[in-house]
């Protein structure tokens, strides 16, 4: 069974000892196949040693990239920060474990250096202001064919180490408004486009307006299918995959993210459902369940189970128990985010008793 590991060998590094990154690289790599990991999930563009090393034990390396993400994100001073011992050691985890940790300085991601260079090509909320308040991320309008361009780019620049596996596109919630949709959208291009298609004004209609809905979601299909020549044609082998935030059936559109079109038109090879921030079982179980009926068997779908994020599946049983539910309901396989949380919460054990599952 595929089982997919994300994340990278940033917890392979000892602070107190600066050794190379290889180092780091070869022993996360040696870890995750020793406990059954078969495909890892770097983060942009992997370095060679480490496609070398995955190589070297049989891993698969299927690189990926947040869409469309250009700043905006608050990041957070944390009193985590102030941690005696040594951070990476047993004695600071079992601090951690019991600490309430507490944020101050909160400071957002600056904007792209594209961001900064094309102004004109940003998305805008409802209020159309660019003056965003902390959280907002920064995006670009996929109305503008520069940008999806830039886009492309992104995902084509991460195939450029060689032994790579294609390229997967994450996608995060962005912007939403109080009802969870989109809120974006509204830059004077992408006005003129509807208002040229529909006869109607976006402005003068709900944010969630079915066909004001459908029509920004089309641009996100737009840029899948443009990856996916754009990828196909450098090596038509590699696959093109998407992983979303699992939610109901009918909710994906109204995120913009309409994969039952992309399933449709053979725009992917694989689709992950992604279960961030929730430690529900019967949640994962029912949202996989819902997806896998979806696509209709016309591409694997994936279960992502995260143990990093707040809420997430941090205790190896439950986290083992949501892959067999997952895997159960018609799953082709599963993969667990992120290897930091893995290593630093001692969840080797847990995936490899997921690796031994079916």
């Amino acid at each position: 069974m595929t089982l997919v590991l994300w994340g990278s060998s940033d917890s392979f590094i000892d602070p107190t000892r600066p050794a190379p990154r290889h180092e780091a690289d070869e022993a996360y790599v040696s870890k995750a196949a020793a406990h059954g990991v078969t495909r890892l999930a770097p983060s942009g563009r992997p370095s060679e040693r480490l496609v070398e090393a995955a190589q070297e034990h049989g891993l698969e390396v299927h690189p990926y990239l947040a869409f469309n993400f250009h700043g905006g994100l608050v990041l957070y001073q944390w009193s985590l920060d102030y941690m005696t011992p040594t951070m990476h050691t047993a004695a600071a985890r079992a601090v951690a474990d019991g600490h309430r940790p507490v944020w101050r300085t909160p400071a957002p991601v600056a904007a792209s250096q594209y961001a900064n260079e094309h102004p004109d090509q940003w998305s805008l909320g409802r209020n159309r202001s660019r003056e965003a308040p902390p959280g907002w991320r920064l995006t670009m309008s996929l109305a503008h064919p520069d940008a999806r361009e830039h886009l492309v780019g992104q995902y084509l620049e991460m195939t450029e180490t060689k032994g790579t596996l294609g390229v997967q596109v994450e996608f995060v919630d962005a912007n939403v408004d109080e009802t969870g949709a989109a809120d974006s959208g509204y830059e004077d291009r992408m006005l003129a486009e509807f208002e040229a298609h529909s006869r109607r004004r976006a402005l003068h209609i709900p944010n969630d307006d079915p066909e004001w809905l459908s029509f920004r979601a089309e641009y996100v299909t737009k840029f899948m299918r443009e990856l996916r020549e754009a990828v196909k044609a450098r090596d038509a082998a590699a696959p093109v995959t998407a992983t979303m935030l699992a939610r109901e059936r009918d909710g994906y559109v109204k995120v913009l993210l309409d994969w039952e079109t992309w399933v449709a038109e053979g725009l992917l090879d694989e689709m992950y459902v992604w279960f961030r921030a929730t430690s529900d079982l019967d949640e994962v179980e029912r949202l996989t369940r819902e997806a896998v009926e979806a696509a209709g068997g016309r591409l694997p779908v994936i279960a992502e189970l995260s143990c990093y994020h707040p809420g997430s599946l941090q205790w190896p049983d439950p986290l083992v128990e949501a892959a067999r539910r997952a895997l159960g309901v018609g799953a082709s396989a599963v993969g667990v985010y992120g290897s930091d949380a893995v290593e630093q919460l001692d969840l080797w054990d847990a995936i490899k008793r997921i690796s031994r599952l079916r």
